[in-house]
């Protein structure tokens, strides 16, 4: 275990914990273009992981952690500031499906960036950023052709915030939260090469106006629901190939004027709902 606390400007920390189970602890308070570096890796056949805290306050702050193969839990904090920037990483190369690896990142401020990977076994991520003009992107992605768990949970308040996130194979789940802002805008793919049933499920939420969502689901048997409130919102779900036969399920709900939705779905047995409340709303749907 290991803990570290500092306290001013232009401080870095460079970290290196291998082999078996670790935790680390690092604060750097009331600072500027200070910066960690953290790498964790278990190099051991077995499932055991590492726990790590970060904590950064203040403006140009900058972490990168890597937690490599077992099951991992990283915890992110860069509060009351901006334009600080966070690249979190989480991967299994050990392929087991009892890997589970947890990541939660939180900014307050503006002008925040983040990154976050995850690659192979059980994943989650919360993310959770507050004012304007700050970015997300999740890249969620299983080669392990056993059944897995990806699961997304993301907020954002403020106004000309952008989300991108990328599930590729497994059991997808998203959930994610534009609030009291306009200018927003999610793009969101859940992908499964491999052929399953399983499908992926997506709730995504703006309210604002002027924000936009696309989303694509592909292969198997999906779930999209979108609520957007607000004017001249703009909404679009693709759902392509329900392999099981099932079909895919659509809904998209807009309250308020000028807005667009379209739904798009390719398969048997589809199902699309769309509901507008206001004036100068427009809605298409194709299936085939």
């Amino acid at each position: 275990m290991q803990s570290i606390f500092q306290i001013g400007d232009a401080h870095s920390v460079t970290s290196d914990q291998e082999r078996g189970s670790h935790n680390s602890q690092i604060y750097q308070q009331s600072g500027n273009n200070n910066s960690v570096s953290l790498r964790q890796y278990n190099t051991t056949e077995s499932s055991t992981g590492s726990n790590s805290t970060i904590w950064q306050v203040g403006e140009f702050n900058n972490v990168n952690s890597t937690q490599k193969d077992g099951s991992h839990i990283s915890t992110v904090h860069q509060t009351n500031s901006s334009f600080n920037n966070a690249e979190l990483s989480q991967s299994n190369d050990l392929l087991s499906e009892d890997e589970y690896s947890s990541l939660s990142l939180y900014q307050t401020g503006s002008n925040n960036n983040s990154s976050i990977d995850q690659e192979n076994g059980n994943h989650s991520a919360n993310v959770s950023q507050y004012k304007e003009n700050n970015s997300v992107r999740l890249r969620q992605i299983n080669f392990n052709l056993s059944p897995t768990s990806i699961s997304a949970l993301i907020s954002q308040k403020g106004d000309f915030n952008n989300a991108n996130v990328y599930q590729l194979n497994g059991s997808h789940s998203l959930a994610l939260h534009q609030f009291d802002g306009d200018y927003n805008s999610v793009t969101a793919n859940q992908i499964d090469e491999n052929g399953s049933t399983r499908g992926a499920e997506a709730s995504i939420e703006q309210r604002g106006s002027q924000n936009a969502i696309t989303l694509n689901q592909h292969y198997g048997s999906h779930e999209a629901i979108l609520q957007q409130r607000g004017s001249s919102n703009f909404a679009e779900v693709t759902q392509l190939d329900a392999l099981s036969g099932d079909g895919s399920i659509s809904t998209i709900t807009q309250e308020g004027n000028g807005n667009f939705a379209e739904t798009h779905q390719v398969g048997a047995a589809n199902k699309s709902e769309i509901t507008q409340n206001g004036s100068g709303n427009s809605a298409v749907v194709k299936q085939r």
